[in-house]
């Protein structure tokens, strides 16, 4: 965005059109309409599926996770419009950067600051279930009450000054994927002046933050849960009880699920 608004000779340099024709490809090569429609179809599914997930979990906010969970879910049904609705009304209609300059454009920038937010979010979750799961002490001292929201301040941030000094991605029909190089498909950049180093270590940093904390938690999990299994067959609980480890348990293993899929996120070409 700082090279949009303040520079505009390079970016000018960077993402004028005027090199080629956007139909030296063909419209038949670009265009993906079998598959844009199934997005815009899972797009419309998964918002309409988000809405009373995002119901249930405020209904629990005053667990410092489920506050993480709501915001992370915030961003996602936000982020859908970028890879669901917008990713498929692109592919239907066959569009690259030099069909719909601004609107590609500005969609990688809402998408690459959507990602940032939701990725860093995810590491300040897997962060909070360590130290729950490790100390009860040093939970309640750092995300008692409304101090979790505070911890949502820095993502936010950080995800603002990354896509003001970074470049977008922008969406290609030619291979139906988002891409730094705006012209993919028409002019081979061979990952030099589109290249985003940072955008590169952001995902290296995720791949790697979040794979170390959640194998932590996963350890303390199973050493938690021998524990409470132990004590529980040593002097039975209440009912109440062992329905709210079950419920916490749920919720933990839920979490881990998420890990995979920022995993795969990470492996997926446009997050790259």
């Amino acid at each position: 965005m700082d090279t949009y608004l303040f520079h505009p000779v390079e970016f000018e340099r960077l993402y004028n059109c005027s090199t080629y024709s956007v139909e030296d490809v063909p419209l038949e090569q670009r265009q993906h309409i079998a598959l844009g429609s199934v997005f815009l179809i899972l797009f419309t599914l998964f918002e309409l599926l988000y809405i009373p997930c995002l119901v249930a979990i405020s209904r629990h906010l005053h667990n410092a996770c489920y506050k993480f969970m709501f915001y992370l879910g915030v961003i996602d049904v936000a982020c859908m419009f970028v890879c669901g609705l917008l990713t498929g009304y692109l592919a239907v209609t066959g569009a690259v950067y030099c069909s719909h300059p601004q609107l590609i454009y500005f969609g990688g920038v809402v998408g690459n600051l959507l990602w940032v937010i939701e990725s860093t979010t995810s590491i300040c979750l897997a962060l909070n279930r360590c130290v729950e799961m490790s100390s009860n002490h040093y939970g309640r001292m750092l995300y008692d009450g409304k101090r979790t929201w505070l911890w949502m301040v820095p993502p936010t941030v950080y995800g603002l000054l990354f896509v003001w000094f970074t470049k977008p991605v922008c969406f290609s029909g030619i291979y139906m994927a988002w891409f730094f190089n705006p012209h993919v498909g028409y002019v081979d950049d061979a990952g030099t002046a589109y290249y985003n180093l940072i955008h590169s270590a952001h995902n290296n940093v995720i791949l790697f933050g979040l794979s170390g904390l959640y194998l932590t938690f996963a350890v303390l999990l199973v050493s938690k849960t021998a524990s409470l299994t132990s004590l529980t067959s040593a002097a039975p609980t209440s009912l109440a009880s062992n329905e709210r480890i079950r419920g916490q348990k749920m919720v933990d293993i839920l979490l881990l699920r998420i890990m995979a899929k920022y995993l795969c996120n990470y492996f997926s070409p446009s997050s790259k």
